[in-house]
């Protein structure tokens, strides 16, 4: 029978996503049975419309995996009506097999078995401006951590070359203006 004869009304389709940055591998469960696994470009829009044209009038429910995208396409897929949710991967038990043979169509089966299941628990999502704010403090820490690294991996090479070649009254005048520069960083 073909979907477009069956009436999806009030019914559930479960989207499960296993996200890379070049293409989503896509599992769309219904309650009783598999619609199909396939792989898609990374864009909700086009999710959304393939949703749209084969389950006309269902609830989407969809989830991914946490990881290098953020919650950019969460926030994408819920503004277009599907409600997602994000999870962390550890928190989803996986089998030794599954560990083995896990390819991005197993992940996404998986993951949207355990949305069909009631298995998954999503995670915390930040409003934008946290979210923004959490990435500029640790950008800003990462920069602090390089710049100190800097710092103390060229005052031995330095304090050698002067130590070669000056007083002690010298390079111990050299060394004060130099912990006065560290300061700051240190604190």
């Amino acid at each position: 029978m073909h979907a477009k004869n069956i009436d999806f009304t009030e019914k559930n389709i479960y989207v499960g996503l296993d996200v890379h940055k070049k293409s989503w591998s896509v599992t769309i469960l219904l309650d009783e049975l598999e619609h199909r696994t396939f792989s898609s470009p990374p864009v909700p829009k086009l999710l959304n419309k393939y949703l749209r044209k084969h389950f006309s009038v269902g609830r989407y429910l969809s989830t991914y995996e946490f990881g290098f995208s953020g919650y950019c396409h969460h926030r994408k897929l819920n503004e277009l009506g599907i409600k997602n949710i994000v999870i962390n991967s550890a928190d989803f038990p996986s089998s030794n097999k599954e560990k083995i043979t896990k390819t991005d169509k197993v992940g996404s089966r998986k993951i949207a078995k355990g949305l069909r299941n009631g298995e998954l628990k999503g995670i915390y999502v930040f409003d934008r401006v946290h979210e923004e704010f959490r990435s500029f403090v640790r950008q800003r820490t990462i920069f602090q951590k390089r710049r100190k690294r800097s710092l103390k991996n060229h005052f031995p090479k330095w304090l050698f070359a002067v130590r070669e070649s000056c007083t002690l009254k010298i390079i111990l005048t050299k060394l004060i203006v130099i912990l006065r520069l560290l300061k700051p960083l240190l604190i």
